[in-house]
């Protein structure tokens, strides 16, 4: 990452760090969420939740549909767990 001055191991390791924390934070916030004052309200609020996490793994499994990101690769980078980088462009 250009703007930590690291290379890509390293901006690699920060983002799975990253995510993790905020994955650990939401669920945490979810759990402890307080009573909005009636049971309807409670699980208004329970279900929009609910939907927001379905929302971001839709997208997620969306990256594996559409032939966009990892083309005729999808397969396999959704079986392997990563994909394999282009070389750096030489200006």
């Amino acid at each position: 990452m250009y703007n930590l001055r690291v290379g890509l191991d390293a901006a690699v390791d920060w983002l799975e760090a990253e995510h993790t924390r905020l994955l650990k934070e939401y669920l945490k916030e979810v759990r402890d969420l307080p009573s909005f004052g009636s049971v309807e309200l409670d699980a208004r609020v329970r279900r929009w939740l609910d939907d927001l996490s379905l929302m971001v793994r839709g997208i997620s499994e969306w990256h594996f549909v559409a032939p966009r990101y990892f083309r005729d690769e999808r397969s396999k980078v959704r079986k392997q767990g990563y994909v394999a980088l282009l070389p750096k462009n030489k200006k």
